[in-house]
């Protein structure tokens, strides 16, 4: 028993610490929002970026809306880095130098922090966003407020807009995106770093990404499909299982359905960075762009 209480009150005690973290989501000022990256001690954080709440996506403000998030946006990146830096200076310096004074410490003394240029798709915004936020200095770059619904041609024309205006030896990073072609559209116009709720998201829903496009996996046409869902991956999923179990799974409504597809697409995803960085470092990347998309295309002529 005493055991038993033991463990009761340790439960009890994880529990009001999560509440008490579940409290603090709602304050995104920037000052709370450094903070909490400072604590998880993650290997990168962002400045606070202000998009246009309540006006629907950013590709669909007008000028003055999305104006007025750029202001707002400068001003946190300004507040954040501050604070920022003075949690690094107290770290680096134990606790001597110009921000000595006992407070807070970064967890991660290799933390680095993102500022974010937003400015819709306005590219007098999206310039006057770079400028102000290279004024304040990051570590590295994030591009935000893009892959929210405008059409992909107009994604990639501020990308590589927004790209030409940052420095080449600093991390550049597209928030949000994307769909594979996205992946390697952004590589082309000179972004480093992603990040996408789509493999996971697509893979509970039953789609998965391959080599040859994308697969439906709750079509009938799979019933009795005995192949890999990918027959050029390596993944646990493609290794062990068939289209058609998978389909079953699917259809019978079994978690493991989601989590197969889920470890395929996000095997996907990594093999794809890694098929980049190969094609760069050989000095192929345009015929690699060139096979992905045509493999692509074929498959929505053939489907």
């Amino acid at each position: 028993m005493p055991s038993t209480l033991g463990r009761t009150h340790q439960l009890r005690a994880r529990r009001d610490q999560l509440k008490a973290q579940l409290a603090e989501v709602g304050d995104l000022r920037p000052g709370s929002l450094v903070e909490r990256y400072r604590r998880c001690g993650k290997p990168n954080c962002h400045c606070a970026g202000k998009g246009a709440d309540g006006h629907g996506p950013s590709w669909s403000l007008t000028r003055e809306i999305a104006g007025a998030s750029v202001g707002r946006t400068a001003r946190w990146a300004a507040r954040g880095r501050r604070q920022f830096l003075e949690a690094r200076d107290r770290t680096l310096n134990g606790g001597s130098g110009p921000s000595g004074d006992g407070g807070p410490r970064l967890v991660n003394p290799g933390q680095a922090q993102f500022g974010i240029v937003q400015g819709g798709v306005f590219p007098d915004l999206r310039c006057e966003s770079a400028d102000g936020t290279l004024e304040v200095g990051f570590d590295a770059y994030a591009i935000g407020g893009l892959s929210v619904g405008e059409p992909p041609d107009q994604m990639h024309d501020i990308v590589e807009l927004t790209t030409d205006l940052l420095p080449v030896d600093r991390p550049r990073y597209l928030m949000g995106a994307g769909t594979p072609a996205d992946l390697v559209e952004g590589v082309a116009r000179g972004v480093d770093m992603f990040d996408c709720v789509l493999p996971t998201r697509n893979a509970r829903n039953g789609q998965l990404f391959t080599s040859t496009g994308r697969l439906n996996i709750k079509n009938a046409v799979y019933a009795d499909d005995d192949r890999p869902p990918d027959e050029g991956c390596n993944c646990y999923t493609c290794r062990t299982h068939s289209r058609a179990y998978l389909r079953h799974l699917f259809v019978a409504g079994e978690i493991t359905a989601a989590v197969l597809n889920t470890l395929h697409n996000v095997q996907f995803y990594l093999d794809t960075m890694g098929r980049i960085r190969d094609a760069i470092e050989f000095g192929r990347f345009d015929r690699f762009r060139q096979g992905f998309h045509h493999a692509w295309s074929l498959q929505s002529l053939n489907s």
